[in-house]
């Protein structure tokens, strides 16, 4: 594993730990709105479509 391949993991890992620690309270006021938003189709994004589609820069060749 390389410094960079390191890196990145322990980022993701920490990451991760810091999610599962934190607790998510939703006001009872606010919970059919949450609902809602999570039970919603999901939107395309165009610029986030163009993104995946396209080459990481680190992929891309200088000819």
């Amino acid at each position: 594993m390389n410094l960079t391949e390191y890196v990145r993991r322990k980022a993701l890992q920490a990451a991760y730990t810091e999610l599962c620690s934190e607790q998510i309270i939703i006001p009872a006021a606010h919970w059919k709105e949450f609902e809602a938003w999570m039970t919603a189709p999901g939107r395309e994004i165009p610029a986030l479509k163009e993104l995946a589609e396209s080459l990481p820069t680190w992929s891309k060749r200088e000819d």
